[in-house]
């Protein structure tokens, strides 16, 4: 009997290996040039894949964690709808063969996050969420989800509270929590998490999309402070200071411009206020269209 068991493991890794080297192969040629997900490739059914494992659910697993990790590199530098769907069908595969293993859907959730697939990025941090109810990592990430991207912070709130009351929750989360109240709280408490998410990422394509993020959300928290004192200059003067600089000494412009007083009132990179413009003559164009 046991020798049946050896003989089957044996079988296994023979077609395990097979598969591996094939995908490898497979990348290979992917990354050459050819078309990379419209050349027939099959999405992962999870169920299917944990059927004909063999009870070597977790083998498995790892080989298909090899494949996320390759196939994530390619769409952050080329993104591709189909290639999304298959990473994440992927990620559902691991996770559902090895549904212990945190990493699955630690590192899951953010690279669909990175792809810009918030739902995808919903669903498997929720997931870890029911396979982890005891860690507070995942709610939290739901909360910064709902924050960072959805404009949400009603929703961010909620997750905030359900991982702060989390015996293993670190002490920062029970701060963040109770500071989300206002405004200078949400960016302060986006930027924690973004500096710790910083340290985890190692792929340089990712590390720069979430620095841009942390630029953003660093540039809103020195704007509101430059306006706010802006406006106290003007109250306590009668007119509006001869410059900037009267303000005192300014901090450096995360996106790289320079800080100017904008038409609006509020003190803004000339970066972000090109960005703004922009977006308004875009927005005209297409009224104009649609008006025709």
């Amino acid at each position: 009997m046991r020798s049946l068991q050896t003989l089957a493991l044996l079988l296994f890794c023979l077609l395990a290996g097979g598969f591996a080297h094939r995908a490898q192969l497979r990348v290979d040629a992917e990354r050459l040039g050819q078309d990379r997900y419209r050349s027939g490739k099959v999405i992962p059914d999870p169920d299917m894949m944990r059927a004909a494992s063999m009870g070597q659910q977790v083998m498995l697993g790892d080989l298909m964690w090899i494949r996320v990790a390759l196939n994530f590199a390619d769409q952050l530098d080329h993104p591709d709808e189909h290639g999304k769907q298959f990473l994440l069908a992927s990620i559902r595969a691991v996770v559902r063969l090895d549904p212990s293993w945190r990493t699955g859907y630690f590192y899951g959730g953010s690279m669909m996050r990175l792809l810009d697939d918030i739902e995808g990025s919903d669903e498997i941090f929720g997931l870890g969420m029911e396979a982890k109810p005891e860690d507070p990592y995942f709610p939290f990430s739901l909360g910064m989800n709902a924050w960072l991207y959805r404009d949400d912070a009603e929703e961010a709130a909620r997750y905030l509270r359900i991982a702060a009351e989390l015996p293993k929750a670190p002490p920062w989360y029970r701060a963040a929590s109770a500071g989300f109240l206002d405004r200078k709280g949400q960016r302060q408490t986006a930027l924690h998490y973004l500096r710790e998410e910083l340290e985890h990422e190692t792929e340089p394509a990712a590390r720069e999309a979430l620095k841009h993020r942390y630029r953003r959300i660093m540039h809103d928290e020195y704007s509101s402070g430059l306006t706010e004192a802006y406006r106290a200059w003007v109250q306590q003067h009668g007119q509006a200071p001869p410059s900037l600089s009267a303000l005192g000494e300014l901090p450096p412009d995360p996106l790289d411009g320079e800080w100017i007083l904008a038409p609006d009132g509020v003190v803004r990179s000339s970066v972000e206020e090109a960005s703004l413009a922009e977006k308004v003559v875009g927005q005209e164009r297409a009224m104009l269209i649609r008006g025709g």
